[in-house]
């Protein structure tokens, strides 16, 4: 899962990354010590929320600003969804099991064409009180394909208006064969656009932009952070990449072998 994959990562002295162990060793070293102080002031980064948060005056009000998001305009982005969801649960599409505990927030759910082929999917997650103002990205897995419901869960119950992307190869990885604009969506376009409208509805629904801005990501997820760092640095202020998967043209055919 994302955190038992978190919950793998070092973070040694100089590397501006994390990256996986590859085992752990009897005794404490400075590695295992910067590790755990790492998890801990990410886990208390991720837990803060009260010192910052907003509220808005009433449900009614933040139910109104919601729906109006249907009628912002973006250039290449439609908007599929502007929903006040109440009720504390919702239920994926194509999943069995809903996710449950969830406090009111706003759904906005996206197409993305940055290109004439491109079909990136995103959704942004917005707490309608007790928002933290900030703004946290979180990555896919393996191929993507569809949405992370349950990251975005993740970071929306600790206050972040929080960002996913299907990474434009809905349904599958396999749609995008024979797609150059789409495997370059995949590659690293889509977290950037995501990331870039998503600050843009976040602006207009609060009234406010973000004071910071955060990613984390695992596996796939954690090469959507690299790619982040290296082509885009001004978009997020820290990048948690787990387990990252890069270098894919070496990756992929050790999968086959």
């Amino acid at each position: 899962s994302f955190l038992n994959c978190l919950s793998e990562v070092r973070i040694f002295p100089g590397s501006p990354f994390p990256v996986q162990s590859m085992g752990k060793a009897s005794k404490p070293s400075n590695a295992d010590r910067w590790s755990s102080m790492a998890r801990k002031t990410f886990i208390l980064a991720i837990g803060t929320m009260a010192v910052a948060g907003f509220a808005f005056a009433s449900t009614t009000d933040a139910a109104t600003r919601c729906h109006a998001i249907a009628n912002i305009k973006l250039d290449g982005v439609t908007i599929t969804a502007a929903a006040s969801m109440e009720t504390g649960r919702f239920s994926p599409p194509e999943e069995t099991s809903a996710v449950v505990d969830l406090p009111p927030f706003c759904r906005i759910a996206a197409t993305l064409r940055p290109t004439p082929d491109s079909n990136i999917k995103i959704e942004l997650w917005m707490p309608e009180k007790n928002w933290n103002g900030r703004f946290l990205g979180t990555g896919n897995g393996g191929g993507a394909g569809k949405i992370s419901y349950r990251s975005l869960a993740f970071g929306m119950r600790r206050g972040y208006a929080t960002a996913n992307t299907d990474m434009g190869t809905s349904p599958n990885a396999d749609a995008v064969v024979g797609h150059p604009e789409r495997w370059a969506d995949f590659g690293y376009r889509s977290t950037h656009e995501m990331t870039a409208v998503s600050k843009q509805i976040v602006k207009a629904y609060y009234d406010k932009p973000q004071s910071r801005s955060y990613f984390v990501g695992c596996s796939t997820g954690g090469g959507q952070g690299l790619m982040e760092a290296q082509r885009y640095p001004e978009d997020y202020n820290g990048i948690i990449a787990g387990a990252p998967a890069n270098n894919r043209t070496h990756i992929h055919p050790g999968f086959v072998w």
